[in-house]
C-alpha cells in the first residue's frame, strides 16, 4: 500500500507540473494572440504537393480547385495525388484534372503514412524547392504557397500551418471540435512556435525543404506519422515553424459517432508514441544537456488532452477505491477540473458564432467520451483497425469561394 500511495502521488504531481506548463504555453499564446505578425512572401519557389486520398470521390475535386485558386504562379505547382487502395472513381476524377495520379494497391500496409512514404519513394523531389502534404478534404487560403514560401525565404526548414475548420457552427459537436482546435492552433502550436520551442506537425498543411525529406527521410508508417516524424526531425535537430498567417480546413464531424473509430486509432498512435518516445527523449536531453529535448519529452503527453483526462482519472479511482492519501484525490480532481477550463480559454479568442450555451453543457458528456476512448485504447481496442472515418459531405460541389461565404 505504500508502494501504491508513492506511485500515485508521484503520477499525480507529475501531471500537475504538465498542466502547470499546458497553462504556461496558453496564457503566452493568449499575449500575443493579437500581436501583428509579419508575413514573408515569395513567388518564386517551386511545390510539389502530394494529396493522399482513399476513397476521396466527393472531395478531390475540390482540394485541386482550392490549390489552383491560391495567388500563386500555377506553373510552380506540381500536384500529385496518391490514389492509395481506392474503391470509387477518386483516381479517375484526379486524372481528368490533369494532375499527376499515382495509384496503389497494398491491403496489408494501409494508410497516409504507408502512402506518403511510397509515393516519396517513386517521386524525383529533387526537380522542387518545397514539398508540401495537403489532406483530400482540405481547402487552403489563397496566401498558403505564397506564405510558406516566404517563410522558408526567410529561413524556416518546415512549416505547419494554421489546421482548422469552416463548418465550424454546423452541430453542437461541430462546434466543441472547431471551439478545441481553436485553442490548439493559438495556445498550445503557435505558442511554442513563439517561444522557440519544438513544434509538432498536425498531418496537413506541412511544408518541407526538398532536403529536409532527403536528409532524414519519411518512412513513418503509423497512424500518427505527423507526431512520429516530428520526432525523428527533432531528434536530428531540426525546427518547425508554426505559422497563423496561411491556413488550410476541413469539413468537421457532424455528430459524435462519426468520430468513434478515427479517435480510438488516433488516441491508441498517440499512447504508443508516448510510450515508444518519451524515454528516448529524456534520455537524448540528458547525454546532450538539451532543455528543449526535456521539455519536448514531457510535451509528449499534451498532444493528445484525453491522455492527462484519463491518467487523472485513474489515479482519482485508485485513491479512492484504496482509500490512499487525499492529497492524490484533492490534486487529481484539480487536475481534470484544470484540463477541462482549459479549452474554456478559447472565448478569448474571439469565436465565431455557434451554439455556445449547448456546447458548454455538452462539454462534460463529451469529456466522459474522450475519457471512454481512452481506457478503450489502453487496452489495445482495434488498435490495428484502419477505416474510412465516416462523414457526410453536404457541400462537396461547393466552390471555395462559396464555402467562406
Amino acid at each position: 500500500m505504500v508502494l501504491l500511495t508513492i506511485l500515485t502521488t508521484t503520477g499525480a504531481f507529475i501531471i500537475l507540473g504538465i498542466i502547470v506548463h499546458l497553462y504556461f504555453l496558453a496564457i503566452h499564446g493568449l499575449k500575443v494572440f493579437k500581436d501583428t505578425q509579419e508575413s514573408h512572401i515569395c513567388d518564386n519557389k517551386s511545390f510539389l504537393v502530394l494529396i493522399p486520398a482513399h476513397d476521396e470521390e466527393l472531395v478531390i475535386k475540390r482540394v485541386i480547385n482550392s490549390i489552383r485558386e491560391t495567388d500563386y504562379n500555377q506553373d510552380l505547382i506540381e500536384i500529385v495525388v496518391i490514389a492509395d487502395n481506392c474503391t470509387d472513381s477518386t483516381a479517375n476524377i484526379a486524372s481528368s484534372l490533369d494532375v499527376v495520379v499515382l495509384e496503389r494497391k497494398d491491403h496489408d500496409e494501409k494508410g497516409k503514412g504507408y502512402a506518403i512514404t511510397w509515393a516519396l519513394n517513386k517521386l524525383n523531389i529533387d526537380n522542387y524547392d518545397l514539398v508540401s502534404i495537403i489532406d483530400a478534404d482540405n481547402v487552403l487560403d489563397k496566401n498558403f504557397f505564397k506564405v510558406t514560401g516566404g517563410l522558408v525565404e526567410n529561413g524556416a526548414e518546415i512549416v505547419q500551418t494554421y489546421f482548422g475548420y469552416y463548418n465550424v457552427a454546423k452541430t453542437t459537436y461541430s462546434y466543441i471540435l472547431y471551439w478545441s482546435n481553436l485553442v490548439e492552433n493559438y495556445l498550445f502550436y503557435n505558442s511554442r512556435s513563439n517561444l522557440k520551442l519544438h513544434v509538432f506537425l498536425r498531418g496537413s498543411g506541412m511544408v518541407f525543404k526538398t532536403n529536409i525529406l532527403k536528409e532524414t527521410p519519411w518512412k513513418i508508417k503509423s497512424v500518427t506519422e505527423d507526431a512520429n516524424y516530428s520526432i525523428e526531425l527533432i531528434t536530428n535537430n531540426r525546427r518547425v515553424h508554426f505559422t497563423t498567417q496561411t491556413k488550410v480546413y476541413e469539413e468537421t464531424l457532424d455528430h459524435i459517432k462519426q468520430s468513434f473509430s478515427q479517435r480510438i486509432r488516433y488516441n491508441s498512435g498517440i499512447i504508443s508514441l508516448i510510450k515508444n518516445n518519451s524515454l528516448r527523449l529524456l534520455k537524448q536531453s540528458i547525454l546532450k544537456k538539451d532543455l528543449l529535448l526535456l521539455e519536448t519529452a514531457f510535451s509528449l503527453f499534451l498532444l493528445n488532452k484525453p491522455v492527462l483526462l484519463g491518467v487523472s482519472s485513474i489515479l482519482l479511482a485508485t485513491s479512492l477505491v484504496f482509500g490512499l492519501n487525499s492529497l492524490i484525490s484533492v490534486i487529481s480532481l484539480f487536475n481534470i477540473g484544470a484540463i477541462v477550463l482549459y479549452f474554456g480559454l478559447g472565448h478569448f479568442l474571439n469565436p465565431q458564432k455557434g451554439p455556445l450555451f449547448k456546447t458548454l453543457i455538452t462539454m462534460p458528456f463529451y469529456g466522459i467520451y474522450l475519457l471512454i476512448i481512452y481506457i478503450l485504447s489502453s487496452f489495445g481496442y482495434k488498435k490495428n483497425n484502419w477505416s474510412k472515418t465516416p462523414r457526410v459531405i453536404s457541400d462537396h460541389e461547393n466552390t471555395v469561394s462559396e464555402i467562406f461565404k
